[in-house]
């Protein structure tokens, strides 16, 4: 059997040892077409600036249309161990029945009310209860607002304006602060 050079999503052929170790990975057709369409239709090709395609490597799956465990599958076929696990956010594995089964019990109360949840004192007594010494808990949506939470907590108590960041990183916020610096 005949296996096609590995080529990334730019079209170019990876170099030898990448094509050597990857050799299952034959098409990137339809992810192509969506990559160029995405860019066409969203700035910068994805609503999240964590998941562009500048923060990747070339041979970096495209569009992910399903999960499980640590395993992903691209819109061509293409199964992957997803190493970066949704921004980090998925530590048990994709589709994790246990997971799954509870949220979706949760969600058949209703989700994203306009005022707090009682669910969420609940959480906020038990993550307490984990933390020695912790008075207080501030729930947040992403890494983003929480980092730059952070970032404004320690502006206030030290009164400095400088925000040190690792320029070797690829990403802490999405927010002015940090993309600013990094254009």
């Amino acid at each position: 059997m005949s296996v096609k050079p590995f080529t990334g999503s730019n079209g170019l052929r990876a170099p030898g040892p990448v094509a050597d170790t990857l050799p299952w990975i034959t098409h990137f057709e339809r992810s192509q077409q969506l990559r160029a369409k995405s860019h066409a239709l969203i700035p910068g090709g994805a609503h999240t600036y964590a998941k562009g395609d500048d923060q990747y490597p070339e041979l970096a799956p495209g569009f992910i249309v399903r999960g499980a465990g640590s395993h992903v599958w691209d819109v061509d076929g293409n199964e992957f161990i997803e190493y970066g696990m949704g921004l980090r956010s998925v530590t048990l594995g994709h589709g994790y029945a246990p997971v799954v089964e509870a949220a979706h019990r949760a969600m058949l109360n209703g989700i994203n009310f306009t005022r707090p949840a009682a669910l969420e004192i609940d959480a906020a007594e038990q993550l307490l209860d984990l933390i020695p010494g912790a008075d207080m808990v501030k729930f947040a949506k992403n890494g983003s607002d929480v980092t730059t939470a952070a970032v404004k907590l320690a502006r206030a108590a030290t009164g400095r304006d400088m925000v040190g960041i690792c320029v070797d990183h690829p990403f802490f916020s999405v927010d002015d602060w940090f993309i600013g610096a990094s254009a």
